[in-house]
C-alpha cells in the first residue's frame, strides 16, 4: 500500500477512526499530523469499544508505530491516561508511540481561556469542547506556545520558558476577563522523535452517507424535529468525547465537493450507509439558494451560508438491511443508485462503504461503484 493521507470531509465525526483503523494493519506508520485531545476516533473491536483522542487509530494493531505529528497540540496528562488506559486493556504501546519535537504543548490556562472565552461570547457561542484546543493554537501561530522538544531543555532553561508562559497567561486570565490565576506543573516524558516529510500517494475523504455538526454555526441541510431525531438515534450521534447530542441532516454535496476539491482527494469513503437502511426518502443537497439565485459552488463569503437554502433532489430508501453486504452486489439496488449518484456528482471515486461499526463491515471498490 503506498502512502494514504485521510481527510474528514464535513464537519467532524465521519467515521475517520474507523477507517483509519481498517487500513491501519497493512502499514507501518500511521501519523495524525493535526488536532488534539478534542477528537474522539470511536473503533469497535468485537465487543470492545475504544475511544480514543490523541493517540493515532492505527495503535490498535501490534506492530504498528504512531507518530503524534508536529501540526497537533498535545495536552500531556491526557496523553499520559489514554496510554495507561490502553495499558489496562492489553495493548502495549509504549514503545511504539513517538512524539515531534515540535508539536504544542497545550497547558491546563489553555483549558481554563477556551472556558472563559466561550463563555463571553454569549449567545455567539461556538461550542467548542473546552479542551483548550484553539487557544494553543492561537499560542502556536503567535509563536509564543512551548513545543514538546522543549520538555529537554536544561532544567533551569525549561523552568523560566514555563514561567514566563504561565505569567502571561496570568496576566490574560486576571485582567481580561478578572478569572483568578493559575499555576502547572509540566509533565515531560522522553518520546519524542523528528520525521521527515514523506511523499504522498492517495489522499482519501471520508464522508459519512448524511452529515452532522457538532456544536453552533450554519448547517444548511440540517433536520428539525422526528427526522433529525431519528437520524440521530439511528446513527448514535452523540460525541465520544462531550456526549453532546450532534446535529444531523442530509448529505451536502456543495460542501462536500468543495471539501473534496480543495484538499485533492484522489478518492473517497463513504461511512454509515446503514444508518439510511430504514428511510423511505432520502435526499441530497446538489445546489443552494441564496436570494433567489442557485448556487452550485459552496460561497465563499462565509457570512452567506446561514442564508443559504439547499435544494435537494430525492431518493427512494432501500429499506432493507445493509449491514451484513460485503461486496458491491450484496447492496439493494436503490442503495447502489444513491453511491453511484453519490460518486458521479462528487467526481471522485468511492472507494469504500461502510456498512457498520466494526472493522470487518466494509465494501472495498476501489475501482469505484459505478458499474
Amino acid at each position: 500500500m503506498e502512502n494514504r493521507v485521510i481527510i474528514g470531509g464535513q464537519w467532524g465525526d465521519e467515521g475517520k477512526g474507523k477507517i483509519v483503523d481498517t487500513l491501519g494493519q497493512d502499514v507501518d506508520w500511521v501519523v495524525r499530523y493535526q488536532g488534539g485531545a478534542n477528537a474522539g476516533h470511536t473503533i469497535h473491536i468485537g465487543k470492545e469499544k475504544h475511544v480514543l483522542h490523541l493517540v493515532p487509530s492505527g495503535v490498535l494493531h501490534p506492530g504498528v508505530r504512531c507518530l503524534l505529528g508536529g501540526g497537533m497540540v498535545i495536552d500531556p496528562w491526557a496523553l499520559r491516561d489514554e496510554i495507561l488506559a490502553l495499558e489496562q486493556r492489553g495493548f502495549e504501546v509504549r514503545d511504539r508511540i513517538f512524539i515531534a519535537s515540535n508539536a504544542a504543548l497545550l497547558m491546563p490556562y489553555h483549558k481554563r481561556l477556551d472556558e472563559l472565552k466561550e463563555e463571553g461570547r454569549k449567545r455567539r457561542s461556538i461550542g467548542t469542547t473546552g479542551r483548550g484546543i484553539g487557544p494553543a493554537y492561537l499560542d502556536k501561530v503567535q509563536r509564543t506556545g512551548m513545543r514538546l522538544g522543549d520538555l529537554l531543555l536544561p532544567t533551569e532553561n525549561l523552568e523560566r520558558k514555563a514561567i514566563e508562559m504561565i505569567l502571561s497567561a496570568n496576566e490574560l486570565l486576571s485582567h481580561l476577563y478578572e478569572a483568578e490565576p493559575m499555576t502547572a506543573r509540566v509533565l515531560a516524558e522522553e518520546l519524542v522523535v523528528l520525521l521527515p516529510p514523506r511523499c504522498l500517494g492517495e489522499i482519501n475523504g471520508i464522508f459519512k452517507a448524511y452529515c452532522t455538526r457538532v456544536g453552533n454555526g450554519p448547517f444548511p441541510t440540517e433536520l428539525m424535529g422526528d427526522m433529525g431525531e431519528a437520524l440521530r438515534e439511528a446513527g448514535g450521534e452523540y460525541g465520544a468525547t462531550t456526549g453532546r447530542a450532534r446535529r444531523c441532516g442530509w448529505y451536502d454535496m456543495v460542501a462536500s465537493r468543495y471539501a473534496a476539491d480543495i484538499n485533492g482527494m484522489t478518492g473517497i469513503f463513504i461511512t454509515k450507509l446503514d444508518v439510511l437502511d430504514k428511510m423511505p426518502t432520502i435526499q441530497v443537497a446538489t445546489a443552494y439558494e441564496l436570494e433567489g439565485e442557485r448556487l452550485s459552488r459552496y460561497p465563499v463569503d462565509g457570512s452567506q451560508l446561514p442564508h443559504c437554502r439547499p435544494v435537494y433532489t430525492e431518493f427512494k430508501g432501500w429499506e432493507k438491511d445493509t449491514s451484513g453486504c460485503r461486496r458491491l452486489t450484496d447492496l439493494p439496488a436503490a442503495a447502489r443508485q444513491y453511491l453511484e449518484f453519490l460518486e458521479a456528482e462528487m467526481g471522485t471515486l468511492i472507494v469504500g462503504v461502510s456498512v457498520g461499526r466494526d472493522r470487518e463491515q466494509m465494501i472495498w471498490t476501489e475501482t469505484g461503484v459505478t458499474t
